[in-house]
């Protein structure tokens, strides 16, 4: 691919980790690199926005911009994981020429629920692009792909300004942890209901939040780790995206701090 310069002057390379708590962030960011990978504006810095492809990109309906995300099963629930026989099929498309650009995009949304076998399929992709492919891997944890993928790509952490939170904030999400990683459900179980008892439902939206925001930052590397392994993290933050989805249906208080109660601790994990 000749030498191409996007948003302020940085040359285009042929992969990249957009990382940031923000889905809205991530997505705006993924946008900018694809369509630089397929603009056919005249100039060096890309995307111009003015060309047909820049016009197709912002519509969504570009040909030679393909995702990859998590498959839906027959009921139309999102899948745990991105599986290897998907980013093999992606690894055969991008040997094939482009549609109508000069260049390809493929973005990995939610790139960190790839399992090993697709991570390490992906590599083959990584180390051997054909020309003209630009790979984008957009994700909220980059800490929990493989070093040998991060060492590859060019790493954009973006949105890094979101507010702090407060002492009280912290203090609660600290006590929560702290009772999922002793494995102790019986106490968490009192934890939740006495949250549940004395809080509404602004407070239990704030608390998600919060929860979601330090695993976040924890599986960046932005936050010192705590004693949880990155596997209950991840079990963690996928419970509490299904209690904030939950919260957004005006489900119950007491039914979403009954689910962090009985889910939080992996259920093979004995009683301490």
């Amino acid at each position: 691919m000749e030498a191409l310069t996007f948003g302020t002057g940085k040359i285009l390379s042929h992969a990249y980790i957009v990382a940031s708590q923000s889905e809205a962030a991530r997505n705006q960011a993924v946008l900018e690199i694809a369509g630089a990978a397929v603009c056919s504006g005249a100039g060096a810095l890309k995307p111009c926005g003015l060309c047909r492809d820049c016009r197709k990109v912002k519509a969504g309906v570009h040909p030679d911009i393909i995702q990859v995300r998590r498959e839906t099963d027959d009921k139309g629930k999102q899948k745990r994981e991105i599986r290897v026989d998907q980013i093999r099929e992606m690894i055969g498309q991008a040997q094939i020429m482009p549609n109508e650009a000069d260049g390809k995009a493929f973005i990995v949304q939610e790139a960190e629920t790839m399992n090993p076998s697709a991570q390490n399929a992906l590599l083959k992709l990584l180390e051997e692009p054909p020309g003209g492919v630009v790979l984008i891997l957009s994700t909220a944890a980059p800490a929990m792909l493989l070093p040998t993928i991060r060492s590859r790509c060019i790493e954009l952490n973006v949105n890094q300004d979101a507010p702090a939170l407060s002492d009280e904030q912290r203090q609660e999400v600290v006590e929560y942890l702290k009772y999922v990683s002793t494995g102790r459900k019986s106490e968490l179980l009192r934890w939740c209901n006495e949250k549940a008892a004395h809080t509404d439902t602004a407070g239990t939206i704030e608390f998600v939040k919060s929860v979601k925001t330090i695993v976040t930052d924890v599986l960046c590397g932005r936050e010192p780790f705590c004693d949880l392994k990155r596997e209950q993290l991840w079990l963690v933050l996928t419970l509490l995206e299904r209690c904030e989805e939950a919260l957004s249906v005006n489900t119950g208080i007491k039914h979403i701090f009954g689910l962090i109660a009985v889910k939080s601790i992996g259920d093979g994990a004995p009683e301490k």
